[in-house]
C-alpha cells in the first residue's frame, strides 16, 4: 500500500527509499525491549510506574491521568496489573497481542509470584483502531478464551468507531466486572431479550387460556335434541290442546258457454303463449 502511489507516479527511486524505511521500522526494536532477550530475568517495576503506554499520542493528558486512576483501584481491589498499550509500529513483524505481551514481560509488569494481569494492545494508525489484542498472565481459572472472546465482543462497538479512550474504558468496565464476579460479562443482544419475552409472554397466555377454558361448560355438538337437555331439568306441568274452531269459504265456479250455434255435448282447448315467444298447446277436462 505504501508502495502504490510511487509505481502509479514513476517515482520508482523514491518507492525505494520509502520501502527501505519501512523496513528499518519494521525492525526497529523499542527502547524497553531487552537487548539480549534469552538471557533476560523477569522483575517487577516501581509502584509508579505508568500503566497506560501511549507510543501513538492518542490520548490526551486527562484521559491518561484517568486510566491510571482507575487502574490503581483495580489493582488494590483484585491483586492484578493492568496495562494499556497503544501503539503505531509492531516490532518485528509481530501482532499487536505479541507486541503487548513483550511489554507486559520485559517491562516488569505484572503483581504476585505469577506475575498477575492483563493487558490491552491496541494498534492504531493516523488515530484509528487497526487492531487489538487482550491477554492474561497468572493462573487464574478465568483466565481463558472464552473470557477474552467475551470481552471482545465488549469492545466491538467503540473499537469500529476508533474511539481509543472508550475502547480502554470498557476494557477497565469489563475487567472490574471479571475480577467482582469470577467470569467476564455477557454481551446481549437485541434478539435474545426479544425472543426470552416473546417465549415467556406466550407460556403465560397458553397457561391462562388453559385455566379459562377448563371453567367453560360449552354445548358439544350432538345428533339428538333430547341430547342437549339435561336431564331431569325440564319437567312439563300440563299439556292441552285448544279448539279455536275453522272457517270454510266457497266460491262459485261460473259456467262457460258454448260458441258454437250446434247442438249440445261439450267440448275443450285451450293453449297460451309464453312471453318468451314460444306456443304451448294441451286440453284437459273439468272435473
Amino acid at each position: 500500500d505504501n508502495l502504490e502511489p510511487y509505481m502509479v507516479n514513476g517515482d520508482y527511486g523514491e518507492g525505494v527509499i520509502s520501502y527501505l524505511a519501512d523496513v528499518l521500522e519494521l525492525y526497529r526494536l523499542p527502547a524497553w525491549y531487552p537487548e539480549d532477550s534469552d538471557s533476560f530475568e523477569r522483575f517487577h517495576n516501581a509502584p509508579g510506574e505508568a500503566r497506560v503506554i501511549d507510543e501513538a499520542y492518542a490520548l490526551s493528558g486527562e484521559q491518561k491521568q484517568e486510566l491510571e486512576r482507575r487502574i490503581e483501584k483495580i489493582r488494590d481491589e483484585s491483586g492484578a496489573d493492568i496495562l494499556i498499550y497503544i501503539t503505531e509500529h509492531c516490532h518485528l513483524g509481530r501482532g499487536i497481542k505479541r507486541c503487548g505481551e513483550d511489554l507486559f514481560l520485559y517491562g516488569g509488569y505484572g503483581e504476585g509470584e505469577s506475575y498477575d494481569g492483563g493487558v490491552l494492545a491496541i494498534y492504531g494508525q493516523d488515530g484509528h483502531i487497526v487492531n487489538l489484542g487482550i491477554s492474561f498472565s497468572g493462573e487464574r481459572p478465568y483466565y481463558n478464551a472464552e473470557t477474552s472472546d467475551r470481552i471482545y465482543e465488549k469492545l466491538t462497538k467503540p473499537a469500529d468507531r476508533s474511539d481509543l479512550y472508550e475502547t480502554a474504558c470498557v476494557y477497565l468496565d469489563s475487567l472490574e466486572y471479571t475480577y467482582a464476579k469470577g467470569h467476564a460479562p455477557k454481551t446481549y443482544h437485541l434478539g435474545v431479550p426479544l425472543i426470552i419475552s416473546l417465549v415467556i409472554s406466550t407460556v403465560a397466555a397458553l397457561l391462562r387460556m388453559a385455566a379459562m377454558k377448563s371453567r367453560m361448560h360449552t354445548v358439544r355438538a350432538a345428533s339428538r335434541a333430547a341430547d342437549y337437555v339435561v336431564p331431569g331439568s325440564f319437567k312439563l306441568e300440563r299439556s292441552q290442546d285448544i279448539y279455536l274452531g275453522c272457517s270454510v269459504s266457497k266460491t262459485a265456479r261460473p259456467k262457460k258457454e258454448s260458441s258454437s250455434g250446434g247442438g249440445g255435448g261439450s267440448s275443450y282447448s285451450g293453449g297460451y303463449s309464453s312471453s318468451g315467444g314460444r306456443s304451448y298447446s294441451g286440453g284437459g277436462r273439468k272435473f
